[in-house]
């Protein structure tokens, strides 16, 4: 039977708060709960709590399945069963091999009941956003992945090693609000619209043009050429002509193709 008895006050963690002193406050609340002081036990287990925001670093392992197990003893005190199951779990999952003091929990104690038998199931967790500066932790290990089916040690640690931020959060509450880091974002990419460049599409037509008008000229100056009663004399005059005449229209051309060929690829007005 538990007996309601005046427990001590406790004063406010002093930061940073060192590995000894967290281990002194889980101490103290094993001790009240051997006792039976409900009052001194959630009063040390509330100065253990209140350390995870300022402790030298994230908390080890080992001593956050201490503090599950300490979290069970209050849980059970106050009738919550439940809550007292998950935290002996999230004890078991962290220290399998750890457990209750006999100084502390009797042998017979009824709370050994609530202990889960050990599974080969991988534990569920859930992502969380990456903080704007510092690494979290979760149960002494850095990470994004919390804890899905447990309670968990949640804190932030800054570049330093200084802990930024830490709760004892259980398994169905929301985390501490904290500043997240910004992804950058997608750049935003505009599918162009296939168009036709109207000045260099009207350079290729005029190019064309000009290729057949002299390529028809080069013609008719060759027949001329080639023709039985066209004077010596102009024979010299009409092969330069027409030499002229082919080459400007093969220039043209290559102009006429070019330009509607850019206006097609390049697109743009």
């Amino acid at each position: 039977m538990w007996l309601l008895i005046v427990g001590s006050v406790f004063a406010a963690p002093v930061c940073p708060a060192s590995a000894a002193e967290f281990s002194s406050a889980l101490e103290d609340a094993e001790k009240a709960f051997a006792r039976m002081d409900p009052l001194a036990l959630t009063a040390s287990l509330s100065d253990a709590e209140a350390e995870l925001a300022c402790t030298e670093g994230p908390l080890p392992p080992v001593a956050a399945a201490r503090l599950h197990r300490v979290k069970a003893l209050a849980h059970f005190v106050a009738g919550n069963e439940v809550e007292a199951r998950r935290a002996l779990y999230a004890a078991r999952v962290l220290d399998p091999a750890g457990g209750y003091p006999a100084s502390v929990v009797a042998a017979d104690h009824p709370i050994h009941a609530l202990e889960p038998a050990p599974s080969a199931q991988p534990a569920p967790f859930v992502a969380v956003p990456a903080p704007a500066s510092g690494t979290v932790s979760f149960d002494g290990h850095p990470g994004l992945q919390r804890p899905a089916d447990r309670p968990t040690v949640y804190q932030i640690t800054g570049p330093r090693g200084a802990t930024l931020q830490g709760a004892y959060v259980v398994s169905d509450a929301a985390l501490p609000p904290f500043p997240t880091a910004v992804l950058p974002t997608a750049r935003r990419t505009v599918a162009r619209t296939p168009h036709t460049s109207v000045p260099l599409a009207i350079a290729g037509a005029v190019g064309l043009l000009g290729a057949g008008v002299t390529y028809g000229l080069a013609g008719a100056s060759h027949a001329r050429f080639e023709d039985p009663s066209t004077d010596l004399a102009a024979v010299p005059g009409l092969y330069r002509r027409t030499n002229t005449l082919v080459y400007t229209s093969v220039g043209l051309t290559a102009v006429g193709v070019a330009g509607g060929a850019t206006a097609l690829l390049v697109g743009k007005w």
